[in-house]
């Protein structure tokens, strides 16, 4: 049994997401070598044209406006402005950075407008088809607890390069 933390974001996903992954071997293959390091893939990349307006007054709104590039979420831009901290989910994405783990209860915004993400950057961030069918499931939640495709795809592609030849 081999145990892996990788990374989504080394795997050409663009988020930064980290799994576990056992891997089991009764077959007597060799010890697999995973290192993966594809470039990584800023927001700005995959972004729709526009996001999810948020309700006109929000303290969200209030926190977008005074974030920065440097803010990964709602709670260091609360720091910064002295206020009492808050809202560790709620994170920043900018359009020069990797996207952060879209999680099922945690909130997205980006910043190049002010607005919270889209289904289709949530698509796009977790890398699955445009024209994928959820079955009525929320986009948001149901991409919350999933392993994005494009990783599964390169992690099972590397176990058949290293032990099928």
């Amino acid at each position: 049994m081999q145990l892996f933390k990788l990374n989504a974001a080394l795997m050409g996903v663009p988020q930064v997401r980290e799994r576990l992954f056992f891997i089991g071997n009764r077959m007597g293959y060799p010890k697999l070598k995973l290192e993966f390091n594809e470039p990584l893939i800023p927001f700005g990349e995959v972004r729709s044209e526009k996001g999810k307006p948020i309700k006109t007054g929000s303290a969200s709104i209030y926190l977008l406006e005074h974030a920065t590039d440097k803010d990964a979420s709602f709670s260091s831009v609360k720091k910064r402005l002295g206020l009492k901290k808050s809202r560790f989910g709620a994170a920043i994405n900018s359009d020069n950075k990797v996207s952060y783990t879209l999680t099922v209860k945690g909130e997205h915004y980006r910043l190049c407008d002010k607005m919270s993400l889209s289904e289709q950057d949530a698509i796009n961030i977790q890398s699955f088809p445009q024209d994928y069918d959820f079955l009525g499931y929320s986009p948001k939640s149901f991409l919350g607890y999933t392993v994005p495709p494009v990783m599964m795809y390169k992690l099972a592609r590397e176990i058949r390069r290293q032990w099928l030849g």
